[in-house]
């Protein structure tokens, strides 16, 4: 699966970054989606110190995987990721807040003239499918939607403002 074509164009595009001061513990994803539904994008923020995602202008609580788990973790209704902190291999599956994670490979991303390597992470919630693109050195760093309940399935891509993502 080659990534790069689609993503690297929409990094640069996501490459301004918020206050150092959010950095750690504010992880901004701003929504990149289709025209026709730009005016529903909304973007991400977690918030791992009140323990608050907020999508949109609509915010709830979530859980994340404590000190003693084998994962990273974040879960909500509207969010759920999981990734082991031991690296994970090609084919790996695991299960975290009752939804299965699959480590569908590796990639490396060629983004703003730097190349990061990240795991490529799948889940399925319902009609919706994920992938997560995460990096061992600086966290989530992209999440790509895919929503078949419609007649046309589409896409929302949410990229990190920041220059490390969860859980750094």
């Amino acid at each position: 699966m080659k990534w790069n074509f689609f993503l690297a164009p929409t990094l640069a595009l996501a490459s301004a970054t918020t206050a150092a001061a959010c950095e750690g513990r504010f992880y901004d994803y701003s929504a990149y989606a289709p025209s026709d539904l730009r005016e529903f994008s909304y973007g991400i923020r977690v918030d791992t110190q009140k323990e608050e995602i907020w999508i949109g202008h609509s915010g709830q609580k979530i859980r994340l995987c404590g000190e003693d788990s084998p994962f990273y973790c974040i879960h909500s209704l509207a969010l759920n990721f999981a990734v082991p902190k031991a690296s994970p291999k090609d084919g790996k599956v695991w299960s975290s807040g009752g939804m299965e994670f699959h480590l569908e490979g590796t990639e490396t991303l060629n983004v703003l003239g730097e190349s990061v390597k990240v795991l490529v992470v799948s889940a399925k919630d319902g009609v919706r499918e994920h992938r997560y693109f995460y990096s061992e050195d600086r966290g989530l760093l992209g999440i790509v939607t895919i929503d078949k309940s419609k007649d046309n399935a589409y896409k929302t891509v949410f990229l990190l403002e920041q220059k490390s993502g969860f859980p750094f």
